[in-house]
């Protein structure tokens, strides 16, 4: 059977698979195709030399070579794409679910046999090396700080009322973003969305917060950002009170938490990752909390309990209900259980793992507590 070749035609700065497979960061498309165990980078003159230096690949391949074949061509970017594959012998080609339908039907309409893949061009990219571990454990001790300097500034505000205030000005979700994100900057590490949502905002799992944050109520801090050194990403959801929690909250913060022990102590190559989704499922619902539309809308532990992490913030493997992921040694994984429901708030604690043969490493270091005095 003939082979396939890989095609991709993207940014790196946007393509995690083009990252991984050839190491080059590049802010612009380009085109990189993989046959027979060999590697092809073209690259326009601006990016030759330093892809020569950096690219993880067989051959550099110089688009200005090319000149006088596209002198006169009216779409010389598929022109060009169409020699190299003929002169590399490629008729066939495995391209992923984002590849651009553009290129797609030029290819089909020039007799191109090109199968789409669902997912990562790669499916190694589930296994990380230690190095890529250390990557993300990198990123999580960036997520810790900036999380104690957001707490710090809990610990410092003043209950007025229902509200807070900091620095005589009334504490918001925008505010506490802001100072995750300045230390996150200055880590060279970058956080394209923060959730800091507080009080009624927490039922909604991807609520991101906005405006006050209030006393007395859970505010769910979810933070997940890239590194601009490494391109990988960190995940990890805390949540807190400032002030007193009710009994309510105390016992499904509680709860959550115990949930997420129960997950995380299942972690080991070879298991399946939807018997950690319903055994934390049948212990929510033991302790009283039930699942489902509740007057009107999704109310309990309505989502899953964890993805993989790498250089996309959500990959494969996924912990729910919907798919058995037998995990494997090497794996990074989030486990991330939560409970939320209507006239009482959300609860989610979330951290980053990794799987060993044995059990796991946890690559969270933040501590978890609920009440801020």
């Amino acid at each position: 059977m003939e082979e396939r070749a890989i095609l991709i035609i993207d940014s790196s700065e946007r393509n995690s698979d083009l990252y991984y497979a050839t190491k080059f960061k590049v802010p612009d498309p380009v085109t990189y195709i993989e046959y027979k165990k060999e590697s092809f980078l073209v690259l326009g003159d601006l990016e030759v030399d330093r892809g020569k230096k950096e690219a993880n690949v067989t051959e550099i391949i110089a688009i200005s070579n090319y000149t006088d074949k596209l002198k006169y061509a009216k779409d010389k970017n598929f022109l060009l794409l169409d020699i190299i594959l003929k002169e590399k012998g490629i008729k066939k080609l495995l391209v992923s679910e984002s590849f651009g339908a553009y290129y797609y039907k030029k290819l089909i309409n020039n007799g191109y046999d090109v199968e789409i893949k669902r997912g990562s061009l790669y499916e190694s990219r589930i296994i990380k090396s230690e190095k890529e571990k250390n990557y993300i454990f990198d990123v999580m001790k960036d997520v810790d700080n900036a999380f104690k300097k957001a707490i710090d500034v809990l610990k410092e505000s003043k209950i007025e009322g229902e509200l807070l205030k900091y620095n005589n000005e009334f504490l918001t979700s925008e505010y506490l973003k802001k100072v995750i994100n300045v230390y996150l900057m200055s880590k060279n590490t970058i956080s394209h969305s923060i959730i800091v949502a507080s009080a009624k905002q927490t039922i909604d799992p991807h609520n991101d917060g906005t405006g006050y944050i209030y006393a007395n109520q859970p505010i769910i801090f979810d933070i997940f950002p890239q590194s601009l050194d490494s391109l990988y990403f960190g995940d990890q959801t805390r949540t807190v009170v400032k002030g007193k929690a009710s009994k309510e909250i105390k016992k499904m913060w509680k709860t959550v938490l115990e949930g997420q022990k129960i997950g995380i102590e299942m972690l080991k190559d070879g298991v399946d990752g939807y018997n950690i989704h319903n055994n934390i499922m049948e212990y929510f619902k033991s302790k009283g909390y039930e699942t489902g539309l509740i007057n009107g809308r999704m109310q309990g532990f309505f989502h899953g309990t964890g993805h993989g992490v790498g250089l996309e913030i959500h990959e494969a493997p996924r912990i729910n209900k919907q798919a058995h992921n037998i995990l494997k040694e090497g794996n990074v994984i989030t486990i991330e259980p939560g409970l939320y429901y209507e006239g009482i708030g959300g609860i989610r604690i979330e951290d980053t793992l990794y799987v060993t043969r044995d059990g796991y490493q946890n690559l969270s270091v933040s501590e978890k507590f609920l009440e801020i005095n």
